[in-house]
């Protein structure tokens, strides 16, 4: 199954790409990660270091989603901390909480530039892990984990399906990850829309009501972070009523994104994106070739 083309500029590689992207794939493994892997890390009072490093390394495993999206499947270079940037919402993300100095997580070296469709085993290639290398961005093969092991009894580490060891999960499914199905359904309605009406998009302060008839169901108009009757989505007035077929790069081009204007139909401008981020510092955008992806709070 594919969803609508893509096509843009791999920085990684220097290559232009154009075409389909798979479902199934690294990106989507990762969205479904916490409703395969149960049992999670949660304890009663403040979390231990090892709850904390879980959490962290779950969190690079989220912002790596969002880069290899960006990068036609792609992992970054031995600079990937650098690369993640715009995706990390917290610099503690990059931090063992374990150590009063450095960084303390490493990036597995056989992934260094790979791309994901080739490795394969998601569910078993160790991508970020506690490191013995603290230097900022560090590379390394996993035979580097302290030993003994840095928290006591065990290391952490994040495998490029999203699941940690040891195992934490958000409660239920990911908060963030439902917007973004949400953003992705309504992708899809829009371009079911177009194909309907000459190209073109919805006009300004339509777009709900023209594309509820392809979308399945009202629920993705609503953003699963507010109450059941709240909006919270707003599409960007240069985005409506115009050819999608003659817009230039639409891979660039922002379409859907959360939204401080809280209406139906809501049409507004990049300037209304919750400041802090709607999901503890971040937000979720859509794209006019459909695809959607973590947006850093502003």
């Amino acid at each position: 199954m594919s969803v609508p083309i893509r096509h843009g500029h791999n920085a990684a590689t220097g290559r232009d790409y154009r075409g389909f992207f798979a479902v199934g794939t690294f990106a989507m493994a990762l969205i479904g990660c916490q409703g395969v892997y149960g049992g999670i890390y949660r304890s009663t009072g403040p979390p231990t270091a090892v709850e904390q490093s879980a959490r962290r390394l779950y969190s690079l495993g989220l912002a790596m989603r969002s880069y290899v999206s960006d990068y036609d499947d792609f992992f970054p270079n031995t600079r990937w901390a650098d690369s993640l940037n715009p995706y990390v919402a917290d610099k503690n993300w990059l931090i063992s909480p374990a150590l009063s100095s450095g960084y303390g997580y490493a990036f597995n070296s056989d992934l260094v530039a790979a791309n994901t469709n080739i490795v394969g085993h998601e569910e078993t290639t160790i991508m970020f892990f506690d490191s013995t290398d603290v230097s900022y961005s560090a590379v390394g093969p996993t035979t580097t984990m302290p030993n003994p092991p840095r928290y006591g009894s065990q290391n952490t580490w994040v495998y490029m399906d999203g699941h940690t060891s040891p195992v934490y999960s958000p409660p239920g499914p990911a908060v963030i990850d439902r917007s973004l199905s949400n953003l992705r359904a309504c992708a899809t309605a829009f371009t079911l829309y177009e194909s309907d009406n000459d190209s073109r998009t919805p006009l300004v302060n339509t777009w709900m009501d023209a594309t509820s008839p392809y979308v399945g169901s009202e629920q993705y108009f609503h953003d699963p972070a507010l109450a059941p009757t709240d909006f919270g989505y707003a599409v960007r007035p240069e985005v409506c009523g115009i050819s999608a077929w003659e817009a230039r790069n639409p891979v660039e081009i922002p379409l859907e994104f959360d939204s401080t204007v809280n209406a139906r139909n809501a049409t507004a401008g990049l300037d209304t994106l919750p400041r802090q981020g709607r999901y503890n510092g971040l937000n979720v955008m859509s794209f006019l070739d459909g695809h959607a992806k973590v947006h850093k709070g502003l």
